[in-house]
């Protein structure tokens, strides 16, 4: 893919909310499996031996909001632009994000907030 200077395309940002910075916590990875019009699915893992909490921000530039994040038996409905969710340690889980692809103007912001949590 050829950029000419443009936006990054991306279908969703990671931040360590334990160490409050960009990027995934120390020990965790993230796999985005599928794209389609609707979202993604992505499998998360953590690998360490403490809990981890990872804010998702839908884009690169939180400019798709996140309407829906259904993991396991629970979805949760955070209609913004960002969700959190806690790994407990060894745990693999997939999840499937609907996105409301360009209903944000791009945006530096970081999530350093309160959300809605999934905890997986």
């Amino acid at each position: 893919m050829k950029s000419a200077g443009g936006l990054l395309p991306a279908e969703a940002r990671w931040f360590d909310m334990d160490r409050r910075r960009p990027g995934l916590c120390e020990g965790c990875a993230a796999l985005i499996e599928k794209i389609n019009a609707e979202g993604f699915t992505v499998t998360l893992a953590n690998t360490d031996v403490h809990p981890h909490t990872l804010a998702l921000q839908g884009g690169a530039y939180s400019e798709h909001s996140i309407l829906s994040i259904t993991g396991e038996d629970q979805t949760i409905t955070p209609d913004g632009k960002w969700s959190c969710v806690t790994l407990t340690p060894g745990t693999v889980v997939t999840l499937r994000v609907v996105l409301r692809r360009w209903a944000n103007a791009p945006s530096f912001e970081e999530p350093f907030g309160s959300y809605d949590r999934l905890e997986v």
